[in-house]
């Protein structure tokens, strides 16, 4: 009964990161925006890295382990995925943009 509960969640979250990822190209096209392929990358990864911290906190305070390890490791990964974050949006703000003539 557990595995295809678990089955079940996986296949939510993994449509919706795909929902999510097609909608940011809609959103892009539209806009005239390109993205690269290591912009897709990250996005796996982060997508990757939240999926990880809330199955780590699932397990760990599942299986009755240590309640104070679980929520640091969850705060560990929460704190690099807001990092990642944080550092693409400054990334954004701060590149160099093209100058404009006239």
């Amino acid at each position: 009964m557990g595995s295809i509960l678990l089955y079940f969640l996986a296949i939510v979250v993994g449509a919706c990161l795909v929902a999510v990822a097609i909608w940011l190209k809609d959103i892009a096209r539209a806009r005239s925006v390109e993205f690269a392929w290591w912009h897709w990358l990250l996005f796996v990864i982060w997508s990757f890295t939240w999926i990880l911290a809330f199955a780590w906190l699932g397990s760990q305070l599942g299986e009755g382990s240590m309640e104070k390890g679980a929520w640091i490791g969850f705060g560990l990964l929460i704190f690099i995925n807001l990092l990642i974050g944080i550092s693409l949006v400054m990334w954004g703000i701060m590149r160099p943009q093209e100058k404009l003539e006239g």
